[in-house]
């Protein structure tokens, strides 16, 4: 018998530790992209569109508001090299 819905979330929830290898540093247009998109979502509804709208705003960027990106990204390296080891 398979396991219901409610014991199906009793184990997602169990399963809470991580484990495996560590998700890989994000870029800093992966880093931005996230912020964006979740900002759009709210009144973009195609997938398609945010990404292009994301897209276009990342050429935009000075290198000055790039830097805040690039610095997450740094941070986001910094992360998986001390998960990795």
């Amino acid at each position: 018998m398979p396991p219901s819905i409610n014991d199906r979330k009793v184990l997602s929830e169990k399963e809470n530790i991580p484990d495996g290898p560590p998700k890989p540093p994000r870029t800093a247009f992966m880093c931005f992209s996230d912020t964006k998109s979740k900002e759009m979502a709210e009144f973009m509804t195609s997938k398609k569109d945010i990404f292009q709208r994301v897209a276009t705003l990342w050429r935009k960027l000075s290198s000055s508001e790039r830097a805040y990106w690039d610095e997450e990204a740094r941070n986001d390296k910094l992360r998986y090299s001390r998960e990795k080891s």
